[in-house]
């Protein structure tokens, strides 16, 4: 158990565990230094441009969404049939509702495409949370490309010279 805890705690927080030559790790990856090209201007490419605020690839935000609504739909389930608290279905359910706006707001915002391109992990939150997630996800995309939000003082402008091209500063 110790073995497992160390090792899910190092895949989260730290870039110490390389298998096959690639580091492995729940946020970006840093290369290793043994491994940068000598060529110049290749640490100011973008290793991941469709990644959540610069933290997690689109991929891992997806699958890690699936066990938490998961999580979430179970708890507003065990309410409805009496074996639940209230208050833990209805942060379960503030969450899922928080989570699906966020998210399917920024997405359309800075012109990515539905769920990122993660359709498998969108499917499956559908039938997680009975359509729920999806509906919220899919009005909050709709509402984010007839009103996009992209502050001129986001990091976005900075980090992804595709976005500033396509999204000019006013």
């Amino acid at each position: 158990m110790a073995v497992i805890g160390l090792t899910v705690v190092a895949y989260a927080y730290t870039p110490y565990i390389k298998i096959g030559g690639k580091i492995r790790s729940l946020g970006l990856q840093t290369p290793d230094p043994e491994d940068v090209p000598a060529e110049p201007h290749a640490d100011q490419q973008d290793p991941a441009p469709d990644a959540y605020s610069g933290v997690l690839s689109a991929p891992k935000m997806w699958w890690l969404m699936v066990p938490l609504m998961l999580i979430s739909t179970g708890n507003t389930y065990a309410f409805m049939i009496g074996e639940g608290e209230w208050w833990v279905a209805a942060i379960g359910i503030a969450f899922l509702i928080f989570l699906a706006v966020i998210v399917g707001y920024g997405d359309a915002s800075w012109g990515y495409p539905i769920a990122r391109g993660q359709t498998i992990q969108f499917a499956i939150l559908a039938v997680v949370t009975i359509s729920t997630f999806t509906v919220l996800y899919l009005a909050a995309y709709a509402m984010a490309q007839r009103r996009p939000l992209r502050s001129k003082h986001s990091l976005n402008y900075r980090s992804h010279p595709h976005l500033r091209d396509k999204y000019p500063e006013p």
